[in-house]
């Protein structure tokens, strides 16, 4: 972006979609492809959903998860799904709700470190990494990052997150 603009727009804040000003052939394919990625994600994220909880629910793991257990299509977790989605969009900041689900992306990947950290460190006869260059220095990095920046960008969230998985 240096090559083909001055820094002055590069700082500017009244130009938030940059990219989508450089773009060839024109600005509007950065335009929808943001509109469609956003809509993807959204899709998978709401068809996903109810299956995890659903999954969640049939192993027992969580008691008050019960109602939710089930078989075949999850129409009581997609209920709660929607629910829950109309819930943060109603706010009108959906940038409000950004860090809480960065809270728990970074958790789930911080959980798949140790996991990996763990298994490695108990040395078990399961655990066979097929990645050439896996190292078990990799996972503690990767669980250090992960927990950094959960607490460098908000860390009362961080605490809430963490307390609410535990």
């Amino acid at each position: 972006f240096g090559a083909v603009t001055d820094r002055g727009i590069l700082n500017a804040k009244n130009e938030i979609l940059f990219t989508a000003v450089v773009s060839w052939p024109s600005e509007y394919i950065v335009r929808v492809g943001i509109v469609l990625s956003a809509f993807g994600a959204g899709l998978q994220s709401l068809t996903g959903a109810p299956r995890l909880l659903q999954a969640i629910a049939n192993d027992n793991l969580i008691p008050i998860l019960r109602p939710f257990r089930g078989t075949g299509e999850p129409r009581k977790p997609l209920a709660l799904t929607i629910v829950i989605c109309a819930a943060f969009i109603s706010t009108g900041n959906v940038n409000s709700v950004a860090p809480i689900i960065t809270m728990f992306f970074l958790l789930c990947y911080a959980f798949v470190n140790a996991a990996c950290l763990l298994q490695d460190v108990l040395q078990e006869p399961n655990w066979r990494p097929r990645f050439r260059f896996y190292h078990p220095a990799t996972s503690a990095i990767g669980l250090c990052l992960c927990l950094f920046i959960m607490f460098y960008t908000r860390w009362y969230f961080a605490l809430a997150s963490i307390m609410m998985v535990i």
